[in-house]
């Protein structure tokens, strides 16, 4: 009996010790493919963030050379001046079912916004009438409305308003006068179409088109009650 006791006690024993062992060894194995996965996965973050800061030391590059590029052509460190690369920025807007996709050569300038976003949310009788700017939510709308002739450049000196430089931009030109203290007005005057990247100062050649836009520039300056004229 003791015997056969002993037997079957160690049998379950046995038993019981295989089943751990076999628990402890699948357990062991999940460890170890979870590391490998785990290895895996660290590995391919690891590239994936190598890549990634590769991509942006290089779009970094790309805008310090843009930078450079923009600098050396306009010879001036702020943006606030009449060429190309700061007057033309995109205005960009989205309303679905309301305002047809398209490019549109609107000669829109940044009074206009605040009046046109206001039209375009049905406020057109509450603007003042002494805000600056005009709302050119109906030809956002429709393509169809009065269009301008030109949009206004301004680069003010604060405390110095009779200074300072203004200007006028149309399809195809663009018309700066800047005046100094004590010395002559600098007049600059580009053909945007056939000179694109304004390197030939007309001026003095244009004589009948800078007459034209100086008039043009002269009505801007009249409507917003520029003390510079």
């Amino acid at each position: 009996m003791k015997k056969l006791t002993f037997k079957y006690l160690l049998e379950f024993v046995v038993i019981v010790l295989g089943i751990s062992v076999s628990f402890w060894f699948d357990k062991y194995q999940n460890r170890i493919e979870d590391a490998k996965k785990e290895r895996v996965v660290f590995s391919d973050l690891n590239t994936e963030l190598r890549i990634i800061s590769s991509m942006i030391e290089n779009r970094r590059a790309a805008f310090l050379f843009d930078i450079q590029i923009i600098n050396s052509l306009i010879q001036n460190s702020t943006k606030n001046n009449h060429y190309e690369e700061s007057m033309r920025i995109p205005f960009l807007i989205r309303w679905p079912e309301h305002i047809q996709p398209r490019i549109d050569d609107l000669l829109i300038s940044t009074p206009d916004f605040a009046p046109t976003l206001l039209g375009l949310m049905g406020f057109h009788e509450d603007i003042p009438p002494g805000t600056d700017g005009t709302d050119y939510s109906n030809l956002f709308l429709t393509g169809d409305g009065e269009r301008p002739n030109s949009q206004l450049f301004m680069s003010v000196n604060v405390g110095k308003e009779a200074l300072g430089a203004r200007g006028v931009r149309t399809h195809r030109y663009t018309l700066m006068i800047q005046k100094n203290l004590d010395k002559q007005d600098q007049v600059e005057l580009f053909d945007n179409q056939k000179d694109p990247f304004q390197l030939n100062n007309l001026s003095e050649k244009q004589t009948e088109i800078r007459k034209t836009l100086t008039k043009e520039l002269e009505g801007w300056l009249v409507k917003t009650k520029d003390s510079w004229l």
